[in-house]
């Protein structure tokens, strides 16, 4: 049986894998680039991993320095208590 349509929580989810996945390729694409190798599509199992540990090491730290500034707005009041939660 042929698919008539799709749920738009599937299709959302779609686009954002293949956001991420665009994302992902790019940056494995710059890092080669970066490191003289050769960046030709399809890139390497080994090229997409370097970027996907990269962007995983950058987006801690991000989150770690969003964490501390919302912290500090909440101290200050400029954030309400129940959106910056604590363990």
């Amino acid at each position: 049986m042929k698919a008539t349509s799709l749920s738009t929580s599937f299709f959302a989810q779609l686009a954002q894998k293949r956001l991420f996945t665009t994302h992902i390729a790019e940056l494995a694409t710059t890092l080669a680039r970066e490191a003289g190798e050769s960046a030709t599509r399809p890139l390497s199992k080994a090229q997409l991993e370097r970027a996907l540990q990269v962007n995983y090491a950058e987006s801690q730290i991000v989150m770690d320095l969003l964490l501390d500034w919302a912290g500090e707005q909440r101290e200050r009041g400029e954030i309400p208590e129940d959106d910056v939660y604590f363990d």
